[in-house]
């Protein structure tokens, strides 16, 4: 068994494909791989295990209503069916040794890696045909959160990890998402001086019949 002992282990490790289609990885990965974390945190006698779940583990809420922790992860595709296990293996090996479940929401950093806002921004900064476009009436949102935030709260965590209960699950989101519109607004408006009128696209482009 590995000696050596950890204050805490801190799993961030993470398989996603944008295209959204099944991998192996997301077994391998993501479903083996946090279970053979935990254990190695069990094996080192870990004084807490922090698992980064996300946000995109749960269903979509309805209007007006939230995501919160005590919502299910209940969404029905691979990354989310992953992030899942992960949770229900946390609960288990809470048993043993505290372990916390951090979902995340969007992560972005002034670097902006985060692959769907950067394209955004690409386009819409851009001179170029798609540049106006926005889905539907542009008020699809999720939340997004800075790296620099989530750090201090998973500092906030270790620093309290002694007061924190065995298992405990915490959203490391704001208080709501930002609108495809509210950020076409401000990113137009920084960059160009001010804000572009978008044209807005029905949800399906109509076929006409020749």
């Amino acid at each position: 068994m590995t000696t050596g002992g950890a204050d805490f282990v801190v799993h961030l490790a993470v398989f996603y494909d944008f295209s959204y289609k099944d991998h192996p990885e997301y077994q391998r990965t993501n479903v083996e791989g946090t279970l053979n974390i935990l254990r190695f945190a069990q094996g080192i006698k870990a004084r807490r295990f922090i698992f980064a779940s996300s946000l995109a583990a749960c269903n979509f809420p309805e209007n007006g209503a939230k995501i919160t922790e005590t919502t299910p992860p209940d969404a029905d595709y691979h990354y989310a069916r992953a992030k899942k296990a992960g949770e229900e293996f946390c609960r288990q090996f809470s048993e043993h040794f505290p372990c916390t479940v951090v979902r995340f929401a969007a992560v972005y950093s002034d670097w902006c890696e985060y692959a769907p806002l950067y394209k955004f921004l690409e386009t819409w900064l851009s001179r170029g045909l798609y540049s106006r476009f926005l889905a539907g009436r542009g008020e699809s949102a999720i939340p997004y959160i800075h790296v620099q935030e989530l750090v201090s709260l998973l500092r906030l965590i270790m620093r309290k990890s002694d007061e924190l209960p065995r298992f405990a699950l915490y959203s490391a989101s704001p208080d709501g998402s930002v609108s495809h519109k509210e950020l076409y607004t401000i990113a137009t408006s920084y960059y160009f001086g001010s804000s572009k009128k978008p044209f807005y696209l029905p949800n399906y482009w109509p076929i006409p019949a020749w």
